[in-house]
């Protein structure tokens, strides 16, 4: 079993769980073999990956919501100690929790739920996406 499973609680594709997962990934990945090489990991993850435009681009997202825009936030450098990782995993749980710091593009902006299909071309998507705050989260299934 997964920590992440025992951690978030449950498994999913596009979800908040999803979501915590990316961002989790690179916060710690960016403390421990730095911006550079986590930014190469996750893009090339993503690039390579088989996923849809809506999911790739929920993904590119979130690993930079963790790697850069609230990074210092999520590793609380002035109270937490440089191997002090589980606290930076609750300190993205809280903020993935807080509904106020997510945008749903499911349900019809990028991603049809019912039908699983997307309602943009790429390029609507990661056009839109670039009208998202970097200090929010995306996912496309509640």
């Amino acid at each position: 079993m997964e920590k992440k499973q025992d951690y978030y609680g449950g498994y999913g594709t596009d979800n908040k769980s999803d979501a915590f997962r990316h961002i989790t990934w690179n916060v710690l990945m960016r403390r421990y073999v730095g911006n550079t090489i986590a930014y190469l990991t996750a893009g090339a993850n993503e690039v390579c990956g088989s996923n849809k435009c809506s999911s790739k681009q929920m993904d590119f997202h979130n690993n930079y919501v963790g790697r850069v825009s609230k990074y210092s936030v999520f590793r609380d450098k002035p109270n937490t100690k440089k191997w002090q990782w589980k606290k930076w995993c609750e300190n993205v749980r809280t903020f993935v929790n807080d509904s106020n710091n997510a945008v749903y593009v499911g349900n019809g902006r990028w991603w049809d739920n019912l039908n699983e299909l997307e309602t943009k071309t790429c390029k609507q998507i990661r056009k839109d996406r670039n009208t998202i705050s970097d200090y929010k989260y995306i996912y496309l299934y509640k």
